[in-house]
């Protein structure tokens, strides 16, 4: 975890990482005054995946490979946010 503060300006930086999972976590802050600003970055892998057809859901052997309709790889995601404000 990276962290960095700033007294004057009210800054601060936090960095996440896991490997493992291949996720990871950037959240950046600015307060001036009585304003304040944050945004966020969130990188996710979640590898790969089989998607299967409902209707052949049946507990016999050999029924699975008939189930499957589309094999996803490499399948990723990137989320961000942003916060804006005032406090009174």
């Amino acid at each position: 975890m990276n962290n960095t503060f700033s007294d004057t300006q009210y800054t601060f930086v936090r960095t996440k990482a896991n490997v493992e999972t291949q996720n990871i976590t950037t959240i950046i802050g600015f307060q001036p005054n009585k304003y304040f600003l944050s945004a966020g970055l969130r990188y996710i892998g979640f590898g790969d995946a089989v998607a299967q057809d409902g209707r052949y859901f049946l507990p016999m052997e050999g029924i699975s490979q008939i189930a499957e309709q589309a094999d996803f790889k490499g399948n990723t995601a990137m989320v961000y946010g942003l916060k804006i404000g005032y406090k009174c």
